[in-house]
């Protein structure tokens, strides 16, 4: 089921553009700010308006689900050009997926990342599901964040910028056998796993020692590896015998 829409209201979205603009100050790397930490009360008081707007759009989806921001890791992310990333950027281009917990059983519980674009964009196209997105302004999609397979690819000309929403929601059954407990733990996990691998992207993407070097090469075997996973356990389901 693609989950995808576009906003009417621009002005919240051109504030936290403005605001990514002002604070990014090497924009051939990508830069991440948690909305958590943002102090500007305008861009946070935008981005609330953008999340209840699409907490919305999410519920029409999933009737008979509970649907919960995390707003633990919900981000701005300033992209660099796909065509130019280096270090461990180079990991948000290539066909990656945003954790290594697809195929793992949660209860039925579900984890989305719904990306929103914030500027114009004709040039950059994100490709996920099977299908191929240029994300313009006030355009979003949700993608599942555990089993998506997803990548970035296209060029962004000279002098222009695109500045995105990350915003995460946990879509829990409202089944009486789902046990609480486990839907907290299962969101904790996937908190803890996109606040650790962010500290280690950042520090990838612009390497300051010999370690930090080492974060890029790092990143990309693992996610190669994760992807062979992901696609073997694919031809397994598909290969299976079906019983009567």
């Amino acid at each position: 089921m693609a989950i995808k829409g576009t906003l009417q209201k621009k002005h919240p979205l051109r504030l936290c553009a403005r605001y990514m603009r002002r604070n990014t100050h090497h924009p051939e790397k990508s830069h991440h700010l948690w909305i958590n930490d943002i102090e500007d009360i305008r861009v946070r008081r935008a981005v609330r308006d953008i999340k209840l707007t699409i907490s919305a759009h999410l519920e029409t989806c999933f009737a008979d689900y509970d649907i919960t921001n995390i707003p633990e890791i919900d981000e701005a992310y300033y992209a660099p050009s796909p065509h130019k990333v280096t270090h461990a950027d180079t990991s948000l281009t290539c066909p990656h997926y945003d954790t290594p917990f697809g195929g793992l059983y949660m209860q039925g519980a579900r984890f989305y990342r719904v990306v929103v674009a914030c500027t114009k964009n004709k040039t950059v196209h994100t490709r996920f599901s099977g299908q191929m997105f240029s994300m313009n302004l006030g355009d979003f999609h949700a993608l599942d964040y555990n089993n998506d397979l997803h990548s970035v690819e296209g060029e962004i000309p000279d002098g222009k910028h695109r500045i995105l929403l990350k915003l995460h929601y946990a879509v829990i059954p409202t089944s009486e056998n789902v046990e609480n407990i486990y839907a907290l733990c299962s969101t904790h996990v996937v908190i803890q796993w996109t606040r650790w691998s962010m500290y280690f992207m950042r520090a990838g993407s612009s390497p300051q020692n010999l370690i930090e070097c080492a974060y890029g090469p790092i990143i990309d075997g693992l996610r190669s590896m994760h992807n062979w996973r992901m696609r073997l356990s694919t031809a397994m389901l598909v290969c299976a015998p079906t019983t009567v």
